[in-house]
């Protein structure tokens, strides 16, 4: 009896070791998927990185482009509003300097804002020149210095200049603008910022390399991992089999049926019975939990695009209504404030959505800034219940936040026994005829 005893112990110390090393590699195995994890973000990070410096260092090209062009275009001309043009670019708009500004925002490669930097010291170079031929033909064009604006007018002109004509001192304006120094200064300007986009481009390169080696690094390694870990729970299966099946014969109807196991008999088996109960409920929690996420948007909770296409099927031969809703101009929310404030936009049109309509209606989100309503039992006869929703929802999106106020293009369309393509091309024609009297309203599909 003492030496079964002591064979259970030593089968029980065995079996627990087991259990212990398996935890231990599921630890190694979550770390490890949590580095790889870390790898991919950076990877992700390093390309909108890439893609911002990139984005600002085409801006320093593009400014100075543009104070080229109107100056220019002012000294032969004379035209005022070239050179407020200009000077709104130097005063206020400062395109330039922001590039700058972004690029030290990011930990990349200092050579990278050197070259821009650089690109910026002779771009001052270049204005300098340009102000002064602006102010230059500014006299020769008869041009007020109330009319050029107290910057230009401040340039001062050498006393040989001021003796010229003023056909003289347009021409020499010009010949300022397009003699060989200026072509030489300006395109000093651009292989700066082509030497820029290079060393950026050699940075994001490397940086790319190193996240890559070491995602592939911990990829190998939750292989191994996983082997191992695999080995050792079959081990423990063997001795589960040998020291756990036979105390659940009497309990394999409940297993079967899939229900809760009644917490009785000795510490052991109820102590297994209890972790088997906390086990099927964690996995019935798990799949309702898959089952949500696989039918509804990440960002609003609607439903999202596959719910709606098979929503959309199911009720083929149904009276429905679709309306469509777009967030007009959203682009420029994003562009403007930031994809935070944008998924928040998103946000609250979701929810004053969602308030608005009946519980059996299915509210999705089909596209980025495209919302669509489904409506069962609905047709031309609620046409007045549905404009009197519409108007709820703008009425509602007046209501003052911190948030950009926003409107929406909204096109529905009424069908019985049509496939889901047809009706929602009723309902996308509806909406374009909304876009196409300005936005901000709504429009239904008419033959």
């Amino acid at each position: 009896m003492n030496e079964k005893k002591e064979k259970r112990i030593k089968i029980s110390a065995i079996y627990m070791i087991f259990i212990v090393v398996v935890i231990i590699l599921f630890a190694l195995v979550l770390l490890s998927s949590f580095a790889t994890g870390r790898g991919i973000n950076t990877m992700q990070d390093t390309t909108e990185e890439y893609i911002a410096c990139h984005d600002a260092i085409d801006t320093m090209r593009e400014a100075s482009d543009f104070l080229t062009e109107h100056s220019r275009v002012f000294v032969v001309s004379g035209d005022v509003r070239e050179s407020d043009a200009y000077m709104k670019e130097v005063l206020v708009d400062k395109r330039r300097d922001q590039s700058i500004e972004v690029l030290k925002e990011y930990s990349i490669d200092v050579s990278v804002t050197k070259s821009l930097e650089q690109a910026l010291v002779n771009s001052n170079k270049l204005a300098e020149v340009e102000m002064y031929a602006m102010h230059l033909a500014a006299i020769g064009h008869d041009v007020s210095d109330k009319e050029l604006g107290a910057e230009l007018s401040a340039v001062k002109i050498s006393s040989d200049d001021l003796k010229l004509s003023k056909a003289e001192q347009v021409a020499k304006a010009t010949e300022m603008m397009f003699n060989d120094n200026y072509d030489v200064l300006k395109q000093s300007i651009l292989t700066d910022v082509f030497v820029s986009l290079d060393e950026l481009v050699k940075d994001t390169r490397n940086q790319q390399v190193g996240s890559y080696n070491r995602a592939s690094f911990q990829s190998v390694q939750e292989k191994v991992l996983l082997i191992i870990m695999l080995a050792a729970t079959f081990v423990i299966m063997i001795i589960t089999a040998f020291l756990i099946i036979l105390p659940l014969n009497r309990s394999l109807s409940y297993i079967k049926n899939h229900e809760m196991l009644p917490v009785r008999g000795s510490a052991e088996y109820s102590y297994l019975a209890e972790a088997y109960n906390k086990m099927l409920e964690r996995s019935r929690l798990h799949q309702e939990k898959l089952s949500y996420e696989a039918s509804h948007d990440q960002l609003t909770g609607l439903y999202n695009r596959k719910m709606y296409d098979e929503t959309m099927q199911s009720f083929a031969e149904e009276e429905i209504s679709l309306i469509l809703v777009d967030v007009d101009y959203f682009k420029g929310v994003n562009d403007t404030y930031g994809h935070d404030v944008g998924d928040r936009v998103l946000k609250k049109v979701a929810g004053i959505l969602l308030e608005n309509f009946r519980h059996e209606d299915y509210v999705c989100r089909i596209g980025g800034d495209e919302f669509a309503v489904l409506m069962r039992h609905a047709n031309e006869e609620v046409a007045q219940v549905i404009e009197r929703k519409i108007l709820e929802v703008r009425e509602l999106l007046k209501i003052e936040d911190d948030l950009p106020m926003v409107t929406l293009s909204i096109g529905v369309a009424f069908g019985t026994g049509m496939d889901a393509e047809g009706i929602y091309q009723r309902a996308d024609k509806a909406l374009y005829q909304t876009k196409r009297n300005g936005r901000n309203g709504w429009s239904f599909y008419e033959e």
